[in-house]
């Protein structure tokens, strides 16, 4: 979907602001319809969300939002708290619809990024957000956490090991930024899943896929709590059919390898 301009982009757009219908707004319809049907097959109804600062960002571009977090803080703080309230508002009606016990929750947190923001505006407007994010879904039963921590978020990781009271092990996923072993450090009950880079699997010959492939693996062998060989972000809609295979022979000849 092409951006055409954020819904708001001054402040009194933002405190004009009303809360969506959690059951009817942009595409939640079809998210509903799409999740019926994974509901349907016996499968784990998956619930997918950006972070409540990256949904923040994203309500007026990052353009603004980086600029009110030097100069309005109160508004990013405003946003922030609508984007949470919004999430669990839709939450709420997948549990409602399909029980906490079906559901496992997929968490994105690409406006994080160290290449956005830096780690002390991370900690003064992310972290609380993440904070309250987990103490609530705690609370609502559901017990399947993904959280991609996605782009270079190196300096971030501290900060979200001290908050990581989730159900343990939640699938970590990270970018080719960060490093495996480094993610393991942080998070040592959970299971890491990364951390190809896409521009690889789009771009590279089979032999380089491998090559990075193996890369991920050897530092994955060593994670106690588990490793599943991923990319580090969407798979490129151009990527060639043979390089996408590349990465499940890789994890295949790595096995015979080693056992």
């Amino acid at each position: 979907m092409k951006v055409v301009a954020h819904p708001v982009s001054d402040e009194s757009g933002v405190l004009a602001l009303e809360a969506p219908d959690p059951k009817t707004a942009g595409g939640i319809e079809t998210a509903m319809q799409f999740s019926r049907l994974q509901h349907r097959t016996g499968g784990i109804v998956w619930f997918h969300h950006r972070s409540p600062f990256t949904m923040a960002a994203n309500i007026c571009g990052m353009e603004w939002f980086g600029r009110w977090m030097i100069r309005k803080p109160d508004l990013c703080d405003h946003l922030i708290d609508m984007a949470f309230d919004h999430i669990f508002n839709v939450l709420d009606y997948w549990i409602e619809t399909f029980g906490s016990e079906n559901i496992a929750v997929y968490n994105s947190s690409p406006m994080e990024s160290n290449q956005l923001i830096s780690p002390k505006h991370f900690e003064r407007f992310a972290l609380p957000s993440h904070q309250k994010y987990i103490n609530r879904l705690n609370r609502s039963g559901i017990t399947r956490y993904f959280f991609h921590i996605c782009g270079e978020q190196k300096r971030n990781l501290p900060y979200l090991s001290s908050i990581a009271d989730w159900h343990h092990p939640a699938i970590i996923s990270i970018g080719h930024e960060v490093e495996i072993n480094e993610a393991a450090r942080f998070f040592p009950e959970d299971i890491i899943y990364g951390n190809v880079d896409p521009q690889i699997i789009q771009s590279a010959s089979l032999q380089k896929v491998d090559e990075i492939c193996r890369k991920s693996l050897e530092q994955g062998k060593n994670v106690d709590a588990g490793f599943i060989l991923a990319l580090g972000c969407d798979l490129p809609v151009f990527a060639p059919v043979e390089n996408v295979y590349a990465i499940k022979h890789s994890v295949t000849k790595f096995r015979e390898s080693i056992f």
